[in-house]
């Protein structure tokens, strides 16, 4: 079916058929957008994915004013933003979930060869947050979280005031929930 009659179409069987024509041909470009907006052929896949079927729900809203094909990109390239905006919400690993493997085996026995390899991801996953931190923000964190000193501590050893170093702490948070592929 071509566009022309996926636009003048009112029966949902006959629309659902011609946008699954539509979606197939247009695919490889919808993919290719989504990609260059989300920068992962998994999420790329997935919002081509949301698209499709928000174009099938919503298949009485389309006027008819553009041509389907227009209509299904714009619908990916919402998608895609939509799902960049929820991976920039939702970080890979928080500051809270930070955890210090050093201190771990500093206090406990000699760990099992699969704790271990538990211990040792943790700390390449740790080390990359950190590295992503300015030398004074890391001291922050270090002093906050491995030390477990209180802000004001903090802030007296970093010679900051007691609300500059909560700032620091906040922007390194917000630093560490960054996409790491932005580092």
């Amino acid at each position: 079916m071509d566009e022309a009659h996926l636009s003048d179409s009112t029966d949902p069987t006959l629309w659902a058929d011609g946008l699954a024509a539509a979606a197939e041909a247009y695919r490889p470009r919808l993919l290719a957008a989504a990609e260059r907006i989300l920068r992962d052929p998994g999420d790329a896949e997935d919002a081509v994915q949301d698209a499709l079927l928000a174009a099938l729900r919503s298949q009485s809203r389309f006027r008819g004013e553009a041509r389907p094909s227009s209509w299904l990109y714009r619908i990916t390239i919402n998608c895609a933003l939509m799902r960049l905006r929820q991976r920039r919400r939702r970080p890979a690993v928080g500051f809270d979930d930070l955890s210090f493997p050093a201190a771990e085996l500093a206090a406990g026995d000699e760990p099992a060869p699969d704790e271990r390899l538990l211990l040792r991801e943790r700390l390449e996953e740790t080390g990359a947050c950190l590295a992503r931190l300015s030398p004074v923000q890391r001291e922050a964190v270090l002093l906050r979280g491995v030390h477990d000193l209180s802000v004001p501590e903090v802030a007296g050893r970093i010679g900051r005031s007691a609300a500059a170093a909560k700032m620091l702490l906040h922007r390194a948070r917000e630093r560490m929930r960054s996409d790491p592929r932005a580092a």
